[in-house]
């Protein structure tokens, strides 16, 4: 499910929004996988859509034969923009750079090393390196 944009009265770019989520309930039973996303390389080449059967009462998928996900829905992420005007979501994404979350940060006694908490991860998928 995708939603939004969604136009609140008097804000203005740059402006920080206070939202309150409601509960969540799911209105069908399954879900689905276009095997697209975070890695989409990792995709077969005209890979069929995915169906995903839900369970709305246990809040569990079951993504293949024995493989149950427990479900946690949750809106991801939401923001409002810096500048006003059209933002294309995908375009976005291919510009976002996770380096910047990890810098090297030297401690405070001149030794050189990373902190754990700012290191880098082990695999950092290719469409988000630079």
């Amino acid at each position: 499910m995708l939603t939004g944009p969604v136009y609140v009265e008097g804000a203005e770019p740059g402006d920080v929004l206070e939202v309150k989520i409601q509960p969540i309930d799911l209105a069908i039973d399954y879900g689905y996988n276009g095997c697209k996303g975070v890695l989409p390389e990792s995709c077969e080449p005209n890979a069929p859509v995915r169906i995903i059967p839900l369970d709305r009462h246990r809040m569990t998928a079951q993504f293949a034969p024995g493989i149950v996900i427990p479900l946690r829905p949750f809106f991801g992420s939401m923001g409002a923009p810096i500048t006003a005007g059209w933002r294309d979501s995908l375009q976005s994404r291919r510009r976002f750079s996770c380096r910047r979350f990890h810098r090297k940060r030297r401690r405070r006694s001149g030794r050189g090393r990373l902190r754990r908490s700012m290191q880098r991860p082990a695999a950092v998928p290719p469409h988000l390196q630079r």
